[in-house]
């Protein structure tokens, strides 16, 4: 337990020196969005933003835009049920073309930034404790991104 105590600080400290909350819960929903509104409308759609309670998602198509727009109340229930928190009360879709490779480039992308070592070995610290790879990495370069942005 005191592992997770730690990770669980440690990702807190974080979080208030580079970050707020709203971030990681965009963090988590990507994530899980294809379980959340299932993979014709993942394939299309990716949550971006979280402010005051309205998720902007990007929809990579103007017909997808007004498809998941006809099912926002289903969508925000789901959202806020893989939360177990109600967050989420408004959603916002903006049209912003995307593939589900850009993942993949951003990935890429972010090997190629330039973050002072302390900061680097600080984030690898904090996420030492999670067994998870994937999820590791994904906070990772979630990290550093937040980091080369300031």
């Amino acid at each position: 337990m005191g592992n997770i105590k730690k990770l669980t600080n440690g990702i807190k400290e974080y979080f208030k020196t580079y970050g707020n909350r709203n971030q990681l819960i965009v963090v988590k929903l990507r994530k899980d969005w294809e379980k959340i509104v299932g993979k014709a409308n993942a394939n299309h759609s990716i949550p971006s933003k979280l402010l005051n309670k309205k998720l902007i998602i990007d929809v990579n198509d103007n017909i997808w835009v007004q498809e998941l727009s006809l099912k926002a109340d289903e969508i925000i229930n789901l959202i806020n049920e893989d939360l177990k928190k109600k967050i989420v009360e408004k959603l916002h879709f903006r049209f912003r073309y995307f593939t589900k490779s850009d993942d993949k480039k951003n990935e890429e992308k972010t090997e190629e930034y330039s973050i002072p070592g302390e900061k680097l070995k600080k984030i690898e610290n904090i996420l030492s404790n999670i067994e998870d790879k994937k999820l590791r990495e994904a906070l990772k370069h979630y990290f550093i991104q937040t980091i080369c942005k300031d």
